[in-house]
Formats: C-alpha cells, structure tokens, sequence
C-alpha cells in the first residue's frame, strides 16, 4: 500500500514564558526580585518522531495524557509546523477532527458553516447542495441548522463536525477523541460510518483512550511516552502495552479480570463483553478467504457451509459483498457439490479481488438490491431453489426493506440468514432499533417463517434469530 502521510524525525518544541512582563511597573519589580522576573522555558513535546499512514489502513496513536498525541495530529495535519524534521501529505486531501468548534464561527448558523467549511475544502455550491441532507441526517440536527452556533451545546457542535468531514470523504481523516463526545447511538453511527470510509480505501489517523475503539477500528498503533515513540507495530500489541504502562486498574472484589491480548489463555476469565469486541476486530480487519477480505464470522460460515451441503440451493443470493471473500467461499462450496450459483449485490464492487470476478459460478450486480429485484427475478429459472443471505448494513430500515423484498423468492425448506443482528444483542455497535428488531418485526406478518434457533447453537453467532427457515407447504396448512 502507498504512503499517504508520514512524518520524519519531527519535533516539537514550544515556548512558555512565566511571570511575562506586562507593563513598565512589573519590570521594575523584576529589576529587583528575582522572583518576579520574565522567565523563558522550552517544552519539547516532541522528539524524533517518525509515522506512516498508508492507503486505506487505520493507524492509532495511544498514550497517557501529555505524551504528545494531539500534538502530533495537529503536526500532521499542518496546524503547526514542526520545529525539527518534515511533514508530507503526499498529496493526499486531509479532514480534520481535532477540537470541537475549529473551523466553526460561532456566529454563524449551522447550514453557513456546513457551506463554509465545504467551501474552503474545494467543493462547488452545486455539489454542497448535494451532500448537505445526508450532512443534516446524520447529525440529528434538522431542526437547529438555522440556528447560530454559539447556541449548541458541545454534543451537538461535534455532530455537525463529524457528519461535515464524513461528507466530504477526503483521503486521509484525522480525529482526535471525538468518539468519546456523543451519546451511545451516535457513537455507534460514527463507527458504522468509520467501516463505510474505510471499506472504500480512506485511510484514519486516531488518537484515542479507548483501547475497544483502537482495537475496533485500526490496524496498527503508535505508543507515546513524554514526546517520544516507545513501540509501535500490530494493534493488538501496542493496546496491550499501552494498557500494562497504566498499571492495575481499581476493580470491585471479585471482579472478573478482563484482558486486551487475544491469547485464549487471557480471555478464559474474561466476561464475553470484552472478548466480543476483540472477535468483531478480527472479523471486520483480518478475516479473508484465500487472501480475499470476507468480513464474515468465521463460526456462521461454518454453519452456512452446512446448510448449503444439508439443501443444496441452485441459487444463492448473497446482499452484501464488497471484497468477495465471502462470496468466493460459496462459490468453492457450490463446486465441491458440483451444484448451485451466486447473484452476488452490493452498492460497489470496486474492491473486488480478481479471483471473486472471474468465478464463474458468481454473476455481480452492483446498486441498491431493493431497486433490483426485477433484474433478479429475470435471472432466477423455473424450478430453482433459493437461499438468500443478507448483510444487514446494521439497520432497522434497510434490514427489513430486503427481508419484504426478497423473503417470496425462498424456496420452501430453505433459508433467508440475515446478518449482524448481534449488533446491540451482545456487541454495543451499531445503531438501535437495528436488523435484530427488523425480524422482529417482519416475523409476525410472516407465519411461514420460522427463526431456526439451532444453527446459533455454534458456540457463538453473530446472527442471533437471524436464521430464517421457510416452512414447508404442509407446516403453513
């Protein structure tokens, strides 16, 4: 991957100057008391700093307070300029979440200061006008957007602020502490988004005190300690030295030890809520099939396999593919059963792997699969039984949009797995109501449907009353 950011022996030294010499009267004071006198004191906040920030990877910077992490964001994203070594972009546009209400003018109204700050990025007013309702969905804020934003309070300046950057969608984004900010549900729309930027090649510098969040979204890690880098390297390794750096943590009696390192002799104590995190990291940076990323829990592919083997679908509609890892896995089944084919959609398929294109067995399609239904149906051939799988997006609307669309073409016997409904059902991501709620709902309307509670019985599942098995004709009467 190509070097998109890098800073090279960077240092940082500032200025202080204590009991400063405001008027005529405090220097003659000094004149004569030492203890009065302009004293001039040289902080190095940095010392020989050097990172790298690829195309599309995750990189966090962790360290206790005063360590020189912000300062570094704000170095690299040229806010100061360093007083030693160099600082290149490559080129490459930045956005910047750094401290709420820079950027802003405070007398400004909410829309000013989106159009603004759009602006002053190079955007036209033609192309403001069109991401601006997605910059006011996102935010929450249609209501205050007339409003000056002096009169917002610090949660809603962070939403504007991160909704702003995450329209504009430059090459690099910088955010310093923002997820700590909002409240649960905008925190889990932040990162929902985060993976979207990321699964589209944007590449995140991160400084954060949340190891779930560092080990969540990157992939490698920085550890600061007085201005200077003491580790760096996988994410895993730096959280768990950045965690033994901050000593034994003040726990009730009894209390279970929780444990970042990934080891299963570490997690054995661990309540499942720490270990679920460390799991979805795997899932949504590092697990691949033969090289490809396949964002697919590798327990439910188990039993995907299964299914696939015990009813042998002729078709496979899988919703939700951007890599093709995972599709290239059911392609390798339908050989081995020498039966079966994918129609495999998703909004993009830029990222796809050559080996997942080429498959003959995989037709892609590439849109929104509510809008392509009737392309769908023109490729299904009388007779044909039907498995469909679908990758939630982790919400209620779209879940159960696909769920009405798609549940008539499941052939009887078979399966409608919606996925990720693990989401705020034992993992805290994701938006709430969300794809759990969506079969929740759908499933009352639909009595041939019926939620196979066996295929969770895998030791853990990331799609809790997500597998959906038609009912047999004799089963409905």
């Amino acid at each position: 991957m190509s070097v998109l950011l890098k800073t090279e022996h960077a240092g940082m030294v500032f200025e202080m100057v204590h009991n400063r010499a405001v008027s005529l009267k405090s220097r003659a004071v000094g004149l004569f008391n030492p203890r009065y006198r302009e004293k001039v004191e040289h902080f190095r906040a940095l010392k020989d700093v050097s990172i790298e920030l690829r195309r599309g990877e995750a990189v966090a910077l962790l360290g206790r307070n005063g360590s020189g992490k912000s300062t570094l964001l704000k170095v690299a994203a040229g806010i100061l300029t360093p007083t030693e070594g160099a600082v290149s972009s490559c080129g490459a546009s930045i956005g910047t979440i750094i401290e709420l209400g820079v950027g802003f003018n405070m007398e400004l109204t909410g829309r000013e200061n989106v159009f603004l700050n759009a602006a002053l990025h190079g955007f036209a007013d033609s192309k403001i006008e069109d991401i601006y309702p997605g910059i006011v969905e996102f935010s929450g804020l249609e209501h205050f957007m007339d409003a000056p934003l002096k009169n917002y309070s610090t949660g809603m300046q962070m939403r504007l602020g991160f909704a702003l950057e995450a329209a504009l969608w430059p090459d690099i984004l910088l955010i310093d502490e923002i997820l700590a900010v909002g409240d649960g549900d905008f925190q889990a729309k932040c990162r929902a988004r985060l993976a979207q930027y990321r699964a589209q090649g944007g590449s995140i510098l991160l400084v954060t005190h949340s190891l779930a969040d560092a080990l969540n979204i990157c992939d490698r890690g920085y550890l600061l300690e007085k201005g200077s880098i003491i580790a760096q390297g996988p994410i895993r390794e730096v959280a768990d030295k950045y965690s033994a750096s901050l000593g034994p943590q003040a726990a009730p009696p009894n209390a279970p030890q929780a444990r970042l390192s990934t080891g299963m002799e570490n997690c054995l104590n661990a309540p499942l809520s720490s270990v679920l995190p460390l799991m979805q990291d795997r899932i949504m940076g590092k697990t691949s099939y033969f090289g490809v990323k396949a964002w697919k829990n590798p327990l439910d592919f188990w039993v995907y396999q299964e299914l696939l083997c015990r009813h042998r679908p002729d078709v496979i509609i899988e919703i939700g593919n951007a890599f093709g890892g995972g599709t290239l896995a059911l392609a390798h089944i339908c050989d081995r059963l020498a039966n079966g084919r994918i129609i495999a959609m998703d909004i993009s398929h830029a990222h796809l792997a050559d080996a997942a294109k080429k498959h003959p067995r995989i037709t892609w399609m590439e849109g929104d699969a509510a809008t392509k239904l009737d392309e769908v149906k023109k490729l299904l051939r009388p007779g044909e039984t039907v498995l469909v799988i679908e990758d939630s997006a982790h919400t209620f609307d779209n879940t159960l949009k696909v769920l009405e669309a798609y549940a008539p073409l499941v052939t009887p016997g078979s399966y409608f797995i919606v996925e990720d409904s693990i989401c705020r059902h034992g993992l805290d991501t994701g938006p709430a109501p969300g794809p759990y709620e969506a079969v929740e709902h759908f499933l009352p309307g639909h009595p041939e449907f019926e939620p196979d509670r066996d295929c969770e019985s895998f030791f853990i599942t990331w799609n809790p009353k997500g597998y959906l098995r038609k009912k047999m004709a004799a089963q409905n009467d």
